[in-house]
């Protein structure tokens, strides 16, 4: 008698997600930190990608809209000064935009399945 294997179900200690066993409850998942979570979109605005997170530039270029005009004069400023002592008035809203973005991608993150996440190990 030969065994239908593709009728048995999926094991699912081999396909389920971390966490979804109660034998896992305890594991931590890895961290990402915030450098690496910023790599891929630092490449999608120097145009190496099309695409960071499964998002395009222009749903991360709305990240702008959601830092204080104070520092997005900040950034611009940044982008467009040569002068050193703009350029050093510009970390606080470097920052802000940063942590926006570093908050916009782990929330994506967070909706991703492991095997998604594989690729950022």
């Amino acid at each position: 008698m030969q065994t239908n294997l593709t009728a048995l179900p999926d094991d699912a200690t081999r396909v389920a997600d971390l966490g979804q066993l109660k034998r896992d409850r305890g594991t931590k998942s890895f961290e990402i930190s915030d450098d690496c979570v910023l790599g891929p979109i630092f490449d999608l605005f120097a145009g190496r990608i099309d695409r960071a997170y499964g998002e395009d530039v222009e749903w991360w270029a709305e990240t702008f809209a959601d830092i204080k005009a104070e520092d997005a004069g900040h950034v611009a400023l940044a982008a467009m000064s040569t002068w050193h002592f703009d350029r050093n008035r510009c970390g606080p809203g470097i920052a802000a935009l940063q942590a926006e973005l570093v908050k916009r991608a782990r929330k994506l993150l967070a909706g991703m399945t492991a095997d998604e996440l594989e690729h950022f190990q």
